[in-house]
């Protein structure tokens, strides 16, 4: 596969470059916002959000750029207005885009 694909013919669905991108553009929709999101106490893990205010939605992508599991706690502000539940998706080799 190129560096520069998402896939390619023989990975095709089970790359994990076209798993991470399925995970932004499920949850990541068109109008969206990028907000503030901050890390504390770890160098490996990286974290952005997104308010859809049209949907009602805050998305907040968390990468784990280290060799080993991590645990994260995740603190929000406030409740965005609208915002009931939560839902969990995650990567990694061998179980891309699990809910």
């Amino acid at each position: 596969m190129n560096g520069q694909t998402l896939t390619d013919a023989t990975a095709r669905e089970t790359s994990s470059k076209f798993a991470a991108m399925r995970h932004f553009f499920r949850f990541i929709r068109p109008g969206a916002m990028r907000v503030g999101a901050q890390v504390s106490g770890s160098t490996s893990l990286l974290a952005s959000a997104y308010v859809h205010d049209g949907d009602g939605t805050l998305t907040v992508v968390l990468v784990n750029a280290g060799a080993s599991a991590a645990t994260v706690a995740v603190q929000l502000p406030a409740q965005p207005a609208g915002l009931s539940a939560f839902e969990l998706s995650t990567s990694s080799d061998g179980a891309l885009a699990r809910i």
